[in-house]
């Protein structure tokens, strides 16, 4: 009962508008609910779908929070915002510090983003530009990212494209890793209360030791989709599907997934100070999977239907212009309360 009630006390708030990583986990990236702040690492325009605001994402550990601002002028828009990383960049590095005497090899250091939009009638535009740069000297560590990213929005579809342009770990005198330009495009068209939707991304890298050779890496993966809303004054009930592939490489191994989920959500006002949301998330008919070692050695997976039912559940809290959105987690197919709030933010809108 005491969980309960610190539930309820965490996870309230109006089903009109958010901002947070937590309410994009809760609704499995839904494509038809309200435009939402996490959005514009996918589309910079999407800063014109939600209005000027702070927030500020809480996680586990200094490399887990973030945040930033965005503010009108007119009709222009601008933003900048903290801590943001790149999952493809993580993942070259993760490669390097695997290696001997390179486990210190550090991730995205202080990344920011600068936004700059404007908006003509129905559309909008935007871009933006992504920089960090570090240089432990006492240990010898080095790392820099660079990015950039582009949308165009209207009334009747959208478009998007991001750059990795550069991506380097150091480990002087041992080891480094380098990401290798990732590109992600797509777009998304509005038929009435439907969308349906395509996103590309492509990424890869290599990591080793000075003078020795190098493990490479590229992933590949696309998504294709068709989600429609039925909203009412208090609810956004949603469901769709989207076909999505992914083949990852790792010279010589190869790994690959083709998935066809079903998936069905809903956000709504549970009272005028309470908004809960969820889904749930299904493959039929097309689910596999296969892991090739290479060099001729037998499959470790090649499977067909295995089980991937998904969940997610999440709540929001409103004071006035401050908001907080969290999370609740699961385990063994039950809600899990020992992560309530695992993933949280605020909000401030100004």
């Amino acid at each position: 009962m005491k969980k309960a009630l610190v539930f309820a006390a965490l996870t309230m708030m109006s089903a009109s508008a958010f901002a947070s990583k937590a309410r994009v986990a809760a609704l499995n990236n839904a494509v038809t609910v309200a435009d939402d702040v996490q959005e514009v690492f996918r589309n910079p325009a999407e800063m014109f779908g939600f209005g000027d605001m702070l927030t500020i994402e809480y996680g586990a550990t200094n490399a887990d929070l973030e945040g930033g601002f965005f503010r009108s002028s007119g009709d222009s828009k601008y933003g900048i915002y903290f801590g943001n990383r790149s999952d493809s960049f993580k993942t070259v590095v993760t490669t390097l510090q695997g290696l001997p005497g390179a486990n210190a090899a550090l991730l995205e250091q202080n990344p920011f983003e600068v936004f700059y939009g404007s908006k003509m009638g129905d559309s909008a535009w935007a871009v933006s530009f992504k920089y960090s740069n570090a240089n432990d000297k006492a240990n010898k560590l080095k790392t820099n990212t660079m990015g950039l990213r582009a949308g165009y929005n209207t009334d009747a579809f959208e478009v998007y494209a991001s750059l990795g342009l550069a991506g380097k770990a150091e480990v002087e005198g041992v080891a480094s890793a380098t990401s290798d330009m990732s590109i992600r495009i797509g777009g998304e068209y509005f038929m009435g209360d439907s969308i349906a939707f395509a996103d590309v991304q492509t990424s890869g890298g290599k990591a080793g030791l000075d003078g020795g050779p190098e493990a490479k890496a590229t992933r590949m993966e696309w998504t294709l989709g068709y989600e429609t809303k039925v909203r009412s004054e208090v609810a956004h009930f949603f469901y769709g599907a989207k076909l999505t592939s992914t083949e990852v490489k790792t010279d010589p191994a190869k790994g690959t997934t083709m998935k066809l989920p079903l998936y069905a959500g809903v956000e709504a006002d549970a009272a005028s100070w309470l908004a809960l949301r969820g889904f749930v998330q299904q493959s039929v008919l097309i689910n596999t999977s296969k892991v090739d070692p290479g060099g001729g050695a037998a499959a470790t997976t090649d499977a067909d239907g295995l089980n991937d039912t998904a969940a997610g559940l999440g709540a929001s809290l409103k004071f006035g212009k401050v908001w907080i959105d969290g999370t609740l987690g699961a385990a063994n197919g039950k809600l899990d309360f020992s992560n309530l709030m695992a993933t949280a933010s605020l909000n401030y809108w100004f």
